[in-house]
């Protein structure tokens, strides 16, 4: 039986973060769970960038409960260290 990832609800917390929930059936593996959540959730939610992952058994189901934050900090702090490496400004300035 295939993985299935679908988007079950999503919810803003503010103006720089926000969580969507999946159910994630036909695996009894967590590592495998995942990593099929990695691949078909979204990069970006609302402008945010995706942020942390994790998902949760629902016991004798084969199934999981995903969760996928997307915050708006962490991008900005990735985009503020690749600009650094790159010379575009001098690290620990902000934008």
């Amino acid at each position: 039986m295939p993985i299935t990832v679908e988007e079950k609800y999503g919810r803003r917390l503010s103006d720089k973060s926000a969580e969507l929930t999946y159910v994630i059936r036909g695996t009894s593996d967590d590592a495998s769970a995942r990593a099929e959540l990695l691949t078909e959730s979204s990069l970006t939610h609302d402008g945010l960038q995706r942020d942390d992952v994790e998902v949760e058994e629902i016991e004798g189901l084969d199934a999981f409960i995903g969760t996928v934050r997307y915050d708006s900090r962490h991008y900005e702090s990735r985009v503020s260290r690749w600009a650094a490496h790159a010379g575009l400004y001098p690290a620990g300035a902000t934008r």
